[in-house]
């Protein structure tokens, strides 16, 4: 988790130096980076085997995965929400607040 908050986190300071079309503060990348680091929790209830699976999923393995999201929003739940950040509508996916 901590590898994608920082890989996010080099990636957006890297973004806002090099182009002044995403107006990110100190304070959304830090957001973004976290949330980054959260967003896919819930993977840790899907079965490796399909985790790792080197080709297409079947449906059946596709309707598993897309489990995660849900399962994430329950780990989530019972977790700290970052300041700033609030549930997207279909309350699975975290988002900033609007400045």
């Amino acid at each position: 988790m901590l590898h994608i908050q920082t890989a996010t986190d080099i990636l957006l300071h890297t973004l806002v130096q090099k182009t002044d079309k995403y107006h990110l503060t100190a304070a959304d990348i830090s957001l973004i980076s976290t949330a980054s680091a959260l967003h896919d929790i819930g993977k840790i209830n899907i079965p490796e085997s399909i985790l790792n699976k080197p080709g297409r999923l079947t449906k059946e393995e596709f309707e598993v995965m897309k489990t995660h999201t849900t399962i994430g929003s329950e780990i989530s739940g019972k977790a700290a929400v970052p300041a700033g950040v609030r549930p997207c509508q279909d309350g699975l996916r975290y988002m900033p607040l609007a400045s």
